[in-house]
Protein backbone atom coordinates (compact mmCIF):
# COMPACT_ATOMS: atom_id res chain seq x y z
CA UNK A 1 0.00 0.00 0.00
CA UNK A 2 1.35 2.94 -0.66
CA UNK A 3 1.13 5.92 1.61
CA UNK A 4 1.40 10.11 1.18
CA UNK A 5 3.81 12.13 3.17
CA UNK A 6 2.25 15.30 4.48
CA UNK A 7 4.77 18.00 4.35
CA UNK A 8 4.79 21.65 6.08
CA UNK A 9 2.59 24.06 5.62
CA UNK A 10 0.06 21.58 4.22
CA UNK A 11 -2.20 21.00 8.04
CA UNK A 12 -1.88 24.46 7.97
CA UNK A 13 -5.42 26.28 8.30
CA UNK A 14 -7.53 23.01 8.96
CA UNK A 15 -4.98 21.59 11.64
CA UNK A 16 -1.93 23.61 12.49
CA UNK A 17 -4.06 26.75 12.84
CA UNK A 18 -6.24 24.91 15.54
CA UNK A 19 -2.78 23.85 17.96
CA UNK A 20 -3.42 20.01 16.75
CA UNK A 21 -1.15 17.83 18.03
CA UNK A 22 -0.73 15.49 14.62
CA UNK A 23 0.11 18.30 12.28
CA UNK A 24 3.42 18.46 10.91
CA UNK A 25 6.32 20.79 12.76
CA UNK A 26 7.76 22.69 9.91
CA UNK A 27 11.23 21.77 10.74
CA UNK A 28 10.54 17.90 10.72
CA UNK A 29 10.32 15.67 7.60
CA UNK A 30 6.61 14.97 8.05
CA UNK A 31 3.98 12.16 8.79
CA UNK A 32 2.37 10.23 6.51
CA UNK A 33 -1.63 9.73 5.91
CA UNK A 34 -2.87 6.12 4.43
CA UNK A 35 -6.64 6.89 4.42
CA UNK A 36 -8.99 9.56 3.02
CA UNK A 37 -12.40 10.08 3.72
CA UNK A 38 -14.62 12.41 0.90
CA UNK A 39 -17.63 14.17 1.57
CA UNK A 40 -19.34 16.69 -0.89
CA UNK A 41 -21.14 19.39 1.78
CA UNK A 42 -23.52 22.12 1.02
CA UNK A 43 -23.99 25.11 3.38
CA UNK A 44 -26.76 27.88 4.00
CA UNK A 45 -24.18 30.61 2.83
CA UNK A 46 -25.82 32.96 5.68
CA UNK A 47 -26.07 30.17 8.63
CA UNK A 48 -22.59 29.37 7.68
CA UNK A 49 -21.37 32.34 8.01
CA UNK A 50 -23.18 33.35 11.32
CA UNK A 51 -22.20 29.99 12.61
CA UNK A 52 -18.31 30.40 13.13
CA UNK A 53 -17.89 30.04 16.52
CA UNK A 54 -20.16 26.20 16.12
CA UNK A 55 -17.77 25.60 12.51
CA UNK A 56 -14.79 26.50 14.85
CA UNK A 57 -15.49 23.51 17.69
CA UNK A 58 -16.41 20.92 15.26
CA UNK A 59 -12.79 21.72 13.69
CA UNK A 60 -10.91 21.94 17.40
CA UNK A 61 -12.66 18.03 18.14
CA UNK A 62 -11.99 16.48 15.17
CA UNK A 63 -8.10 17.95 15.40
CA UNK A 64 -7.60 15.80 18.89
CA UNK A 65 -8.99 12.77 17.32
CA UNK A 66 -5.79 10.24 16.98
CA UNK A 67 -4.86 9.90 13.65
CA UNK A 68 -6.67 12.46 12.52
CA UNK A 69 -3.73 14.60 9.74
CA UNK A 70 -6.15 17.55 8.43
CA UNK A 71 -8.63 18.27 5.91
CA UNK A 72 -8.20 19.59 2.36
CA UNK A 73 -11.03 21.81 1.44
CA UNK A 74 -12.07 22.67 -2.03
CA UNK A 75 -14.32 25.59 -2.36
CA UNK A 76 -17.10 24.93 -5.44
CA UNK A 77 -18.90 28.27 -4.85
CA UNK A 78 -22.27 29.23 -3.41
CA UNK A 79 -21.89 27.12 0.23
CA UNK A 80 -20.61 23.61 -1.61
CA UNK A 81 -17.67 22.38 -0.73
CA UNK A 82 -15.44 19.16 -1.22
CA UNK A 83 -13.75 18.30 1.82
CA UNK A 84 -10.50 15.38 1.95
CA UNK A 85 -10.11 14.17 5.66
CA UNK A 86 -7.31 12.70 5.42
CA UNK A 87 -6.10 9.79 8.14
CA UNK A 88 -2.95 7.86 9.20
CA UNK A 89 -5.13 4.40 9.14
CA UNK A 90 -8.79 3.41 8.63
CA UNK A 91 -8.90 1.72 11.78
CA UNK A 92 -7.91 5.44 13.13
CA UNK A 93 -10.66 7.11 11.28
CA UNK A 94 -13.46 4.22 12.05
CA UNK A 95 -12.71 4.88 15.85
CA UNK A 96 -13.66 8.61 15.48
CA UNK A 97 -16.83 8.08 14.30
CA UNK A 98 -18.54 7.44 17.52
CA UNK A 99 -17.39 10.67 18.58
CA UNK A 100 -17.69 12.68 15.54
CA UNK A 101 -20.84 12.18 14.32
CA UNK A 102 -22.81 13.49 17.30
CA UNK A 103 -20.30 16.98 16.92
CA UNK A 104 -21.37 17.01 13.36
CA UNK A 105 -25.54 16.54 14.38
CA UNK A 106 -24.86 19.55 16.95
CA UNK A 107 -22.34 21.84 14.75
CA UNK A 108 -22.58 21.40 11.29
CA UNK A 109 -26.13 19.98 10.25
CA UNK A 110 -27.75 22.92 11.43
CA UNK A 111 -26.01 24.88 8.98
CA UNK A 112 -26.29 22.75 5.95
CA UNK A 113 -28.61 23.42 3.27
CA UNK A 114 -28.64 19.76 2.47
CA UNK A 115 -27.59 16.24 4.21
CA UNK A 116 -23.81 15.86 3.89
CA UNK A 117 -22.64 13.58 0.77
CA UNK A 118 -20.16 10.41 1.14
CA UNK A 119 -18.34 10.44 -1.34
CA UNK A 120 -16.42 7.44 -1.05
CA UNK A 121 -13.48 6.26 1.58
CA UNK A 122 -10.67 4.50 0.79
CA UNK A 123 -6.64 4.05 0.70
CA UNK A 124 -4.40 6.99 -1.25
CA UNK A 125 -2.72 5.64 -3.75
CA UNK A 126 -0.94 8.13 -5.37
CA UNK A 127 0.56 11.07 -3.78
CA UNK A 128 0.84 14.60 -5.31
CA UNK A 129 4.09 15.74 -5.67
CA UNK A 130 4.80 19.62 -5.18
CA UNK A 131 8.32 20.79 -5.96
CA UNK A 132 9.87 23.09 -3.09
CA UNK A 133 6.79 23.25 -1.39
CA UNK A 134 5.27 24.78 -4.04
CA UNK A 135 1.31 25.92 -3.01
CA UNK A 136 -1.67 24.25 -4.44
CA UNK A 137 -4.49 27.09 -4.98
CA UNK A 138 -6.17 25.10 -7.01
CA UNK A 139 -7.97 21.62 -7.42
CA UNK A 140 -9.96 19.45 -9.59
CA UNK A 141 -11.69 16.43 -8.61
CA UNK A 142 -13.32 13.60 -10.37
CA UNK A 143 -14.30 10.03 -9.96
CA UNK A 144 -12.72 7.73 -12.43
CA UNK A 145 -13.99 4.18 -12.80
CA UNK A 146 -11.41 1.89 -14.25
CA UNK A 147 -12.00 -1.79 -15.95
CA UNK A 148 -9.24 -3.43 -13.63
CA UNK A 149 -8.10 -6.15 -16.17
CA UNK A 150 -8.04 -3.08 -18.75
CA UNK A 151 -6.30 -1.08 -16.19
CA UNK A 152 -3.26 -3.73 -15.12
CA UNK A 153 -2.58 -4.13 -18.84
CA UNK A 154 -2.20 -0.49 -19.99
CA UNK A 155 0.45 0.64 -17.43
CA UNK A 156 2.20 2.48 -20.55
CA UNK A 157 -0.70 4.27 -21.68
CA UNK A 158 -1.11 5.42 -17.64
CA UNK A 159 3.01 5.93 -17.51
CA UNK A 160 2.26 8.09 -20.66
CA UNK A 161 -0.99 9.94 -19.17
CA UNK A 162 1.22 10.78 -15.94
CA UNK A 163 4.29 11.90 -17.49
CA UNK A 164 2.74 14.56 -20.05
CA UNK A 165 0.46 15.62 -17.05
CA UNK A 166 3.15 16.37 -14.62
CA UNK A 167 5.34 18.27 -17.73
CA UNK A 168 2.15 21.21 -17.67
CA UNK A 169 3.20 24.78 -15.98
CA UNK A 170 1.56 24.67 -12.72
CA UNK A 171 0.66 21.21 -12.02
CA UNK A 172 1.70 19.34 -8.67
CA UNK A 173 0.53 16.42 -8.68
CA UNK A 174 -2.35 14.06 -7.99
CA UNK A 175 -4.05 13.14 -4.63
CA UNK A 176 -5.65 9.58 -5.35
CA UNK A 177 -7.96 7.64 -3.06
CA UNK A 178 -8.57 4.42 -4.08
CA UNK A 179 -12.27 3.32 -3.45
CA UNK A 180 -11.72 -0.63 -4.82
CA UNK A 181 -12.68 -2.33 -7.84
CA UNK A 182 -11.28 0.15 -10.40
CA UNK A 183 -13.30 3.24 -8.89
CA UNK A 184 -10.70 6.18 -7.51
CA UNK A 185 -11.14 9.80 -6.34
CA UNK A 186 -8.31 11.90 -8.22
CA UNK A 187 -8.21 15.02 -6.53
CA UNK A 188 -5.75 17.14 -9.68
CA UNK A 189 -3.72 20.28 -8.03
CA UNK A 190 -2.76 23.36 -9.67
CA UNK A 191 -0.96 26.39 -8.53
CA UNK A 192 -3.87 28.38 -10.25
CA UNK A 193 -6.94 28.23 -12.09
CA UNK A 194 -5.81 29.74 -15.08
CA UNK A 195 -2.83 27.15 -15.51
CA UNK A 196 -5.33 24.61 -15.29
CA UNK A 197 -7.52 25.81 -17.55
CA UNK A 198 -4.18 26.27 -20.18
CA UNK A 199 -3.58 22.64 -19.53
CA UNK A 200 -7.14 20.98 -21.23
CA UNK A 201 -6.24 21.37 -24.72
CA UNK A 202 -2.88 19.29 -24.18
CA UNK A 203 -4.12 17.27 -21.53
CA UNK A 204 -7.57 16.12 -23.26
CA UNK A 205 -6.57 14.36 -26.49
CA UNK A 206 -4.10 12.44 -24.12
CA UNK A 207 -6.49 11.28 -21.72
CA UNK A 208 -8.85 10.18 -24.93
CA UNK A 209 -5.77 8.33 -26.12
CA UNK A 210 -4.50 6.30 -22.89
CA UNK A 211 -6.89 6.36 -20.20
CA UNK A 212 -10.84 6.18 -21.51
CA UNK A 213 -9.90 3.20 -23.23
CA UNK A 214 -8.84 1.91 -19.50
CA UNK A 215 -12.24 3.15 -18.58
CA UNK A 216 -15.60 1.15 -17.63
CA UNK A 217 -17.35 4.61 -17.09
CA UNK A 218 -17.00 7.80 -18.79
CA UNK A 219 -14.83 10.14 -15.86
CA UNK A 220 -17.00 12.14 -13.91
CA UNK A 221 -16.35 15.43 -12.94
CA UNK A 222 -17.03 16.06 -8.98
CA UNK A 223 -16.24 19.97 -8.91
CA UNK A 224 -13.25 22.16 -9.67
CA UNK A 225 -12.35 25.40 -6.87
CA UNK A 226 -9.95 26.89 -4.92
CA UNK A 227 -8.61 25.39 -2.06
CA UNK A 228 -10.14 27.27 1.06
CA UNK A 229 -8.35 24.99 3.57
CA UNK A 230 -5.97 22.54 5.00
CA UNK A 231 -3.44 20.31 2.68
CA UNK A 232 -1.76 22.70 -0.07
CA UNK A 233 2.02 20.34 -1.03
CA UNK A 234 2.46 16.85 -1.11
CA UNK A 235 5.18 14.31 -1.51
CA UNK A 236 4.76 10.64 -2.96
CA UNK A 237 7.36 8.10 -1.58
Amino acid sequence: MRHLKILAPIIAMAAMAMGCDNATDPDSDGVTAGYAVVRLNQFDPDRFAAGADAVDEFERIHAEQPGFLGTLGVDLGQGKQIDINLWETEDQANSALPTIGPVVARTLSPLMAAPSELIGTGQINKGAVGEGGSIAGYAVVRLNQFDPDRFAAGADAVDEFERIHAEQPGFLGTLGVDLGQGKQIDINLWETEDQANSALPTIGPVVARTLSPLMAAPSELIGTGQINKGAVAFQQF
